[in-house]
């Protein structure tokens, strides 16, 4: 354990060094609060006390059920749709064994909060033998294995089931980034051009990440108030509609060209529980995003 800081942690965040974790983190300490963050590996400008090691790894999980705090489960092995179905098992392996890990260590600990930051798309994707999205599947086993660590333990839990986050700090790489960090970086970079899978009708909703910290964090302050919500904006856009408004955000003119060749998921829309209404729009949320890709480089 990293005490540069004599404090106590009031939370404990899993996954300190992801997405959505360091956004967690970073949001605590500017609120004040006294926090751990766990990462794989050393992060010299990581704030509060920093418990870095692998999950896989069993006495690290001790180290973390002796760490004091609430405990926000932020960890989780997520790219795209494509990586995920071209290595399910991978995927799925990636996503459940560490959280078992940890649900071990924690057995004779004294109960307190535990929040779990699962997927919204959890029943809502169709059973195929041939392409199976192991993200969903592992999040799906991961909300089972707490359920049953509440059942026997008497553990104060919540899952909040989240829609896409996206935003400042996502993964932009082309082979791993979900679909607003890669369209924008697509348009970004046509010559007049975008091409789109399908026939671009489908609607989608997301959850700008400032929207998703702030639900988690409410549930984790009050955490016998909601013990489930699903968390995301009401709002939709198609994927025509989402490329048009990246284009014009980017002062691009461009003509989508649609693969009917290629897959096309039916629009499946949901309503959310939120515990805190989202603030942000997809708009106000897509600037935001292109905004902190073009301070790092990403897109000019």
């Amino acid at each position: 354990m990293d005490t540069r800081e004599n404090i106590t942690p009031e939370f404990v965040v899993i996954g300190a060094g992801g997405f959505l974790g360091s956004a967690l983190v970073r949001t605590l300490v500017e609120m004040g609060h006294a926090v751990a963050g766990t990462y794989r590996k050393h992060q010299v400008d990581a704030p509060g006390i920093a418990l870095v090691g692998d999950l896989e790894d069993e006495i690290y999980c001790r180290r973390i059920a002796e760490t004091p705090g609430t405990l926000i489960y932020a960890a989780a092995f997520k790219k795209n749709i494509s990586v995920h179905t071209a290595e399910p098992f991978t995927t799925f392996v990636e996503n459940v064994s560490p959280l078992l890990k940890l649900l071990k260590a924690l057995e004779k600990s004294p109960p307190r909060p535990l929040i779990y930051a699962s997927s919204i798309l959890i029943g809502s994707h169709e059973v195929d033998a041939k392409l199976h999205d192991g993200y969903v599947d592992g999040k799906t086993a991961g909300e089972m294995a707490v359920v049953c660590f509440r059942n026997q333990y008497a553990w104060p839990v919540a899952i909040l089931r989240i829609a896409s986050i996206y935003g400042p700090g996502n993964d932009v790489n082309p082979k791993t980034a979900n679909v607003v960090p890669a369209l924008i970086t697509r348009v970004a970079q046509s010559e007049g051009r975008v091409d789109c899978w399908g026939s671009g009708q489908r609607r989608v909703q997301f959850s700008y990440i400032d929207d998703a910290v702030r639900a988690l964090l409410h549930v984790a302050m009050n955490p016998s108030d909601i013990p489930y919500c699903s968390v995301g904006n009401e709002e939709s856009i198609s994927i025509d509609g989402l490329v048009m408004d990246i284009a014009s955000q980017l002062g691009k003119d461009v003509e989508i060209v649609h693969d009917l060749s290629k897959p096309d998921k039916e629009t499946a829309l949901f309503h959310f529980t939120n515990p805190v209404q989202p603030e942000v729009s997809v708009h106000d949320g897509v600037a935001r995003t292109i905004a902190w890709m073009k301070q790092n480089g990403y897109v000019e």
